[in-house]
């Protein structure tokens, strides 16, 4: 509440979001932290294509607990992905696809920034994660 008694305002609300994001480390970072479970699946190097889909994977995982939080239109359609994946991996991989949405809402539940990993060449041979970050993707 502000001085007056009354809510922050939608400005003051967003100027406070956008302070907290940033203070975060960049949001790429973020997101290999977050998937090195599974990258540790991978082979090391991983080949470009099996990086490529897992970061699309990870994007499902990181996102979905913030859609299901706002209820957004969103949600059903990644729990759904979410749920059918669990279906068709293997345990241990199932295992840890849970284990990292249990992470998001607990170690990364302050990360308030829905985040879209793209895999691209690194120019040096290898693969490099960009991602792009959203408060909302209204």
């Amino acid at each position: 509440m502000n001085r007056h008694g009354k809510h922050p305002t939608k400005k003051a609300r967003h100027a406070a979001a956008r302070a907290q994001v940033a203070a975060l480390p960049k949001l790429s970072e973020t997101l290999v932290q977050f998937a090195k479970p599974l990258l540790d699946t991978l082979s090391d190097p991983p080949p470009f294509e099996e990086l490529r889909q897992l970061m699309v994977v990870v994007t499902v995982v990181w996102n979905l607990p913030l859609y299901e939080q706002r209820k957004s239109p969103k949600a059903i359609s990644f729990r759904t992905t979410f749920d059918t994946m669990l279906t068709q991996v293997p345990p241990e991989i199932a295992k840890i696809l849970s284990t990292m949405l249990y992470s998001r809402l607990t170690t990364y539940a302050n990360d308030p920034r829905l985040g879209f990993a793209n895999v691209v060449p690194d120019g040096r041979g290898g693969a490099q994660v960009v991602a792009t970050a959203m408060l909302t993707d209204d």
